[in-house]
């Protein structure tokens, strides 16, 4: 399998400059070509099939794994000409799907086996790239091939912005923007935007926290500045900034305490957080338009791990595996149990809103003989999420003692 390593970055300087240097490095003027990029669903790696004007051969269709990461990227790569392009895009979108489309501009120099692309890309600006087929262990090597161009970046530090690899992780903006004043999209995009998280991860000496909180999907430019912001909050609060990173379709905003059962649920080390005011004015400040929403949320996950706490701390020795699920405004928690000769599973509903209903389900599986039973434990406003863990604990003892 060919393998190659790239190095992207985006350009905001006179586009002239950069094909200048190019052109000095490779002695000669360059190949002019027109690509659009079409990326198809797949299960590894990526597939995407790109139509060509101006090269020699007028489709590639291109299989291939890189990393996300904003430094030179080790990429493993097939490929294969199509006879009709035409027919193939047909054939991969009713079969698989398409991501997205991407369409550029490409001017490639060649020095020796490195070659330099120049690009245009519709809807995101400008783009340099570094491609050399070279070993895995020479990837940090690649600029090394090209003194002249790290003397040039030297002396303009801001004109280049090393990028992840893919355009297509830059292009939804720009198609959302694009699309955005077609009537039959308004609503999908609506939807999106409602949809749309980003998950923040600070570490408090060493505690972490996970946050989520639903935002619209920002600008590329905005990224800057929320990245900004979040760092500047967590030097006030003597924290660490880790990464903000997308996450799913489910909103979550999680602060926990340190359990058994948590610690299996969120499958990482996860110790207390002992300040979720500090988090909500947090929140307030950050999306001051959600404030009343964000409240609301952060108080009844608070709640909910709550509970989750109150039974990891409960049956500590029992617990072997646990799953949690958070659907339709329902924290899901499925528990693997081991007492004595009996191996069960309970199966528990905990609305992420209190109160929203009195009864919590607990299912339980003895053998290969499943049996439901709903237990209603009393409630009033003003219980907490570790009375209700409480509560629910009892059940499931019930339960244990009628079995034994």
């Amino acid at each position: 399998m060919p393998q190659n390593v790239e190095i992207k970055a985006s350009y905001n300087g006179d586009l002239e400059d950069i094909k200048a240097v190019a052109r000095n490095l490779a002695g000669k003027e360059p190949l002019e070509l027109s690509q659009i990029d079409t990326f198809f669903q797949c299960s590894t790696g990526r597939l995407k099939l790109r139509e060509i004007k101006g090269g020699e051969k007028p489709s590639q269709l291109i299989a291939y794994e890189r990393p996300d990461e904003v430094a030179a990227k080790y990429s493993d790569y097939s490929f294969y000409h199509p006879m009709d392009a035409g027919s193939l895009k047909h054939v991969l979108t009713r079969s698989l799907g398409i991501i997205g489309e991407v369409r550029k501009s490409r001017l490639v120099y060649l020095v020796d086996q490195t070659r330099i692309h120049v690009d245009q890309v519709e809807g995101l600006g400008n783009f340099v790239e570094l491609e050399k087929y070279i070993a895995a262990k020479d990837a940090q090597k690649l600029k090394e091939v090209l003194p002249s161009w790290c003397d040039w970046e030297k002396e303009n530090p801001q004109a280049l912005k090393l990028c992840l690899g893919e355009f297509l992780h830059l292009y939804g903006d720009y198609q959302r923007e694009k699309l955005q004043g077609n009537p039959q999209f308004h609503a999908l995009f609506e939807a999106l935007e409602r949809l749309k998280i980003k998950e923040y991860i600070v570490r408090e000496l060493d505690c972490e926290v996970q946050i989520g909180m639903m935002l619209p999907v920002p600008r590329l430019t905005e990224l800057a500045e929320i990245s900004q912001n979040a760092s500047h909050f967590a030097e006030q609060e003597s924290v660490v900034w880790i990464k903000c990173i997308s996450v799913g379709d489910e909103l979550e905003v999680q602060s926990v305490m340190p359990s058994p059962l948590v610690l299996a649920a969120l499958g990482e080390s996860v110790v207390e957080f002992s300040r979720p005011r500090t988090v909500l004015e947090y929140f307030r400040t950050f999306v001051p338009q959600m404030q009343k929403k964000v409240e609301i949320l952060v108080a009844s996950k608070l709640k909910a791990f709550e509970v989750l706490s109150e039974l990891g701390s409960t049956f500590p020795d029992h617990v072997t595996r646990v799953t949690r699920e958070i659907s339709q405004g329902t924290l899901s928690i499925s528990l693997k149990f081991q007492s004595c000769n009996s191996s069960l599973t309970f199966d528990i509903a905990i609305p992420n809103e209190f109160p929203l209903r009195k009864p919590t389900i607990v299912k339980h599986v003895k053998d290969t003989e499943p049996r439901e039973r709903k237990v209603e434990y009393e409630y009033n406003p003003g219980m907490s999420g570790e009375e209700i863990g409480r509560e629910i604990c009892y059940s499931i003892a019930r339960i244990l003692e009628e079995l034994d």
